[in-house]
């Protein structure tokens, strides 16, 4: 403990400056000087040499208390002798006092104990002891206040701040009435009041947040460490319990250096050589090291050939632990319980969920390397092994708020928010920039800009997080991420705003998150922000983000998991839907109970959840599906063949085509629970499914019927369905096997005797389009669908164009400044073209080609294919009405286009397909895409797409003659702008002989059909080439022109598309 020894001089000031000629008067061969002032004659050391402590030789704890202030004697002018202290929450600012000293030990962030330290009073005869030094964190004027070696002095009436402690170098007072202000030259600024001539301020203590903060920060940025590399480090340590350092066990696999403690993590086991292999050439690469010694285990990752052949030709010995001895290899097995405990303190600190393990083992690993290593002198494995200090001012707190710069390209507006909110999780490029989920839509980004906001201590300049602030959209395990305090500032300081924020998952569904999810959107966004001359509240103004996100909170989210359901508002819906699915497989026998053997391969069982909608949206079913989870299938095992077939579009287009031309309608049916009907030829067990009351671990279902999940399940369902349906009478169709012929109404009555059927009458919504049936036509839209995707992309405001894409733009590979700026969106591309495409290839072929040049760049795209797909949706926005229509009156059978665009792709070179038939006047196929090989002129490019055309038209015209749509027996006009295309078509071997034979043989299959007269040539110029736009993009008036003339009509009203012309 320290003494008053260990203090051997401290600065007095008593009342005047003539202090600095004042003769000092010692005691000395064994008596007391009558003139000395700084101590009694019983304390005199002289006199009573046994009151003098003893000297301490230990120097370790002599160095630590070296940084405290050295104290022996301390002065202060106390000018009140009332027996009772004063109020506990004031201080008087005193100018006699050489040190801060308080009577309150709460008030203290840390206090080290010490021996006695005397006090001199204004009265001689009156000494105080001091028992304790430390550090106090106050609250004065709502601000923070930071006093550094003040003294516990618990016999003091009254707190008293050092005036010359304070000031520094210089000081300022201003008094105005009872009120002075006091600044300093370090520019702190205190406000108090004047009473009896006393400078008193008032002060509270700071919350329990805010003074654990600077204790555990760094406790957490670091990944929660133990306190001795973190003091190592020279950082603040906390010396409170950390509930979240829990142990846990794992197995992972690292490489790690045995003298640098530096860890590299593996994926799979798999990757052992591979990534044994990058960190040799990283270190003999960029270090000038060699690895002489290998120790590992003996698993079969390293115990192998090509470990062994690895290891002779890089001449270093490789050394095996013995089995069931993880002990021999201490430090990788080390490595592994640090890295996980770690990453798991990180996940469950924050409340994530366990999708983020890969984020947090990442930030586990780095964190890890830039802890000390106390083997290692208290140096990291990071400066070990690249000669660096670690950057540890850049580290973050894993799983606290964090606000993201937003592009200024996306930016709702001009005047918009700069910044969106986001969950930081973790580093990306050594440091260099961080890794950030955006709240608003759940997308990883990596992103350098980023502001921590922290929990404040001045209520003044609080920024509250309330619902003007607060963009659309937010992930539910962060939903009222929003509420927390209402302290944010920026950003001098930091803290997490997630640590306080309770979990809104119950515990016992969080386990079950496996996907990011948006269960629901929170209805909040910023004001209008147009003044608007009217006495309407403008707070009832909402922009467009608002209202969509009115309308999408307002539909009801079908739940992910079986937890998540019953736990669900629509609790008592979901388990009508659960027993209902679990009642018809009692129903079907689909299974038998078994016991459960140990030499069973178990499938997993899952619940899927869906709301079923009619084409207006209203709800028409909730619908539970037990799904077995066929990943976990093994082929030859559980399952052999899996293909099935299923049927087209161009085919359901076709016989749409033939409804309208002969006034037919069209029914639908479906079949109830179709896979569970059908009886398994393989031996399945499942493991017991949530919501069947049946023990686990006693017991599982062996499969009678399939059920849907299984591999084999489509199969066996079409072996079953076509075999019932041959059974009787149907024919089945040769091209397309997935087609069968029959009158309708008496299979309506025999399917009911077989299959428990769903009569939806006539159809109204196929595959997510709708049909719209009246008296001489047939109309398929998809107008729900492309306000969704508006609204999906807070599109549904947008400014419409009149072209898929911007004119004159030739998209090619981004570069890497436009790949960042991209990546930094953290918006999926994928899941964006696959929307698109969706629309593309069902009801809308007007932006196939813009569909076509996107769908090249899922590996890198870039902003400016980006800008595209937006531009897309603003085409959208125009033309979201447009229509295939089939009508009644025409009867010319099929007839084609076929275009192609030489040369188009400015990275290949290659040219772009395009081409359409129309059946009885209305569209039923087209198609784009870029052909797979460079062509030598215009006349070769035309040819291969005039190639696929044919092949497509020859088997198109077989089932038409089949399914008796049409007789087949006149040939197919195909219309086509290239003279020399025609020419190489129609002739065998004349002219073009030449300059067709390096021509593919299998092209020339357009001239055996010409000869066969099942296709003919027609020329046509390019300005009547219905197929133009397929290749190429075409001006709104060519767009137009060409829908209008192949039925492609905007509707008016529902069905009502007659005599409206396309105008783009």
């Amino acid at each position: 403990m320290p003494t008053s020894k260990d203090f051997p001089s401290a600065s007095s000031l008593i009342l005047s400056s003539d202090h600095k000629f004042k003769i000092t008067h010692l005691c000395s061969n064994g008596l007391h000087n009558p003139k000395c002032t700084t101590h009694r004659k019983d304390q005199c050391y002289a006199e009573n040499p046994h009151l003098r402590p003893p000297r301490r030789n230990n120097k370790r704890k002599a160095h630590e208390t070296s940084a405290s202030a050295h104290i022996a004697t301390a002065h202060a002018i106390v000018t009140s002798t009332s027996s009772s202290q004063s109020h506990p929450n004031q201080v008087v600012i005193n100018c006699g006092a050489t040190h801060h000293m308080f009577h309150s030990k709460e008030v203290f962030t840390s206090l080290s104990e010490t021996s006695s330290i005397h006090i001199l009073t204004g009265d001689p005869t009156s000494q105080l002891s001091a028992k304790g030094i430390g550090s106090i964190l106050i609250i004065v004027n709502n601000k923070p206040l930071n006093l550094l070696e003040c003294l516990y002095v618990p016999e003091l009436k009254c707190n008293l701040i050092s005036l010359l402690q304070l000031c520094g170098n210089q000081i300022t007072i201003s008094r105005n009435s009872d009120i002075f202000d006091l600044t300093t030259s370090e520019k702190t600024s205190l406000r108090g009041k004047t009473i009896n001539n006393l400078m008193k301020l008032e002060f509270t203590q700071p919350k329990s947040l805010v003074t654990t903060v600077v204790d555990d920060l760094w406790h957490k940025r670091l990944g929660h460490p133990g306190k001795v590399p973190v003091c190592a480090m020279r950082l603040p340590s906390h010396n409170l319990p950390c509930h979240t350092c829990d142990l846990n066990k794992i197995h992972q696999l690292p490489f790690k250096d045995q003298f640098e403690h530096f860890t590299q993590m593996l994926k799979h086991k798999s990757e052992a050589i591979e990534c044994f292999l990058n960190v040799k050439n990283l270190m003999e690469n960029q270090h000038d090291r060699k690895i002489k010694n290998v120790v590992s285990n003996c698993g079969g990752k390293f115990l192998n050939k090509n470990f062994k052949g690895l290891a002779s030709d890089a001449e270093f010995i490789h050394t095996f632990s013995p089995s069931y001895t993880p002990q021999h290899n201490g430090f990788a097995e080390r490595a592994n319980r640090t890295i996980l405990d770690k990453s798991k303190c990180l996940v469950n600190r924050c409340g994530l969920p366990k999708q983020f393990w890969a984020e947090a083992i990442n930030t586990a690993m780095l964190l890890c390397n830039l802890i000390p290593t106390p083997s290692r002198h208290n140096k990291s494995p990071y400066a070990l092994w690249t000669g660096k200090s670690p950057q540890i001012k850049k580290l973050r707190v894993f799983g606290c708020q964090a606000v993201v710069l937003i592009h200024r390209s996306f930016r709702e507006w001009k005047l918009g928010e700069f910044g969106c909110k986001g969950i930081f999780l973790g580093y990306k490029n050594d440091m260099s920039s961080y890794c950030v989920m955006r709240i608003s839509n759940g997308k990883l980004s990596s992103t350098s800009p980023l502001v921590i906001p922290f929990i404040g201590d001045e209520e003044g300049s609080d920024i509250s997080i309330d619902d003007t602030q607060t963009s659309v959209g937010t992930w539910e395990a962060f939903e009222e991420l929003n509420q927390v305090n209402n302290d944010l500032t920026y950003p001098n300081q930091e803290e997490e705003g997630v640590d306080e924020v309770p979990s809104i998952i119950p515990e016992d569904t969080t386990e079950e998150l496996q996907t990011i999810i948006f269960p629901r959107l929170c209805v909040i966004g910023p004001r209008h922000p147009t003044l608007i001359s009217s006495t309407i509240n403008q707070s009832n103004i909402l922009p467009y983000s608002r209202r969509a996100g009115a309308l999408l909170t307002s539909l009801e989210v079908a739940p992910q998991t079986f937890k998540m359901s019953i736990n669900s508002a629509s609790k008592e819906v979901w388990l009508e839907a659960i027993a209902k699915e679990l009642n018809s497989m009692n129903t079907l026998k689909v299974w038998d109970i078994v016991e459960l053997d140990m030499s069973f391969k178990l499938v997993g069982t899952t619940w899927v959840f869906k709301i079923k909608r009619d084409h207006l949206g209203n709800i028409t079913e909730h619908e539970a599906r037990l799904c077995a989870q066929g990943f976990t299938q093994t082929a030859g095992v559980d399952f052999e063949k899996t293909y099935s077939p299923t049927g087209r579009l161009n085919l359901l287009r076709t016989l749409i085509s033939f409804a309208a031309r002969n006034d037919l309608l069209f029914h639908q049916l479906n079949i109830k629970s179709a896979f569970l009907n059908v009886s398994l030829a393989e031996c399945v067990y499942l493991s017991i499914p949530q919501g069947l009351n049946q023990d686990q671990r006693k017991f599982c279902l062996k499969l009678k019927k399939a059920i849907y999940g299984l591999k084999q399940a489509p199969l066996a369902w079409y072996d079953c369905l076509r075999g019932w349906l041959i059974s009787v009478n149907f024919s089945s169709c040769i091209l397309d096997p997935s087609i069968f012929g029959k009158d309708v109404e008496p299979f309506k009555a025999e399917v009911l005797k077989e299959f428990d059927i769903k009569d939806i009458g006539v159809a109204d919504l196929i595959l997510g389009v709708k049909v719209a049936q009246e008296d001489d036509l047939i109309s398929l839209d998809q107008q729900h669908f492309c306000e969704s995707l508006l609204d999906l992309y807070g599109m549904g405001d947008c400014c419409p164009v009149c072209t898929p894409l911007i004119p004159n733009q030739h998209l090619s590979s981004a570069s890497e400044e436009e790949l960042s700026a991209f990546n930094a969106l953290g918006v999926s591309y994928r899941s964006a073209i696959g929307s698109i495409n969706y629309l593309s290839i069902s009801t809308r072929p007007d932006f196939s080609y813009a569909v076509s040049s996107l769908s090249q760049f899922p590996e890198r795209p870039g902003i400016y294919h980006w800008k595209a797909f937006l531009h897309i949706l603003r085409y959208l926005k125009g033309t979201q009405d447009l229509a295939l229509t089939y009508y009644k009156g025409n009867n010319s059978g099929i007839i084609a286009y076929s275009d192609a665009n030489w040369g188009n792709c400015p990275d290949t070179w290659r040219s772009i397909t395009g081409f359409l038939a129309t059946f009885n006047g209305c569209l039923v196929i087209w198609k784009t895409r870029k052909q797979p090989m460079v062509s030598l002129s215009t006349s070769e490019a035309e040819y291969k797409s005039l190639c696929d055309l044919t092949s497509e038209l020859m088997w198109m015209s077989q089932w038409c003659k089949e399914a008796s749509l049409c007789s087949g027996e006149t040939a197919i006009p195909i219309h086509e702008n290239n003279q020399g295309c025609i020419d190489a078509a129609s002739s065998n071997s004349g002219i073009n002989g030449k300059r067709m034979k390096h021509v593919d043989i299998q092209l020339h299959f357009v001239r055996e059909a010409i000869g066969s007269s099942k296709t003919c040539l027609v020329y046509t110029p390019t300005g009547e080439m219905l197929a133009d736009f397929l290749t190429k993009l075409v001006s709104g008036v060519t767009l137009g022109k060409a829908l209008s003339s192949l039925k492609v009509l905007r509707l008016k009203a529902r069905g009502d598309v007659r005599n409206n012309e396309i105008s783009v």
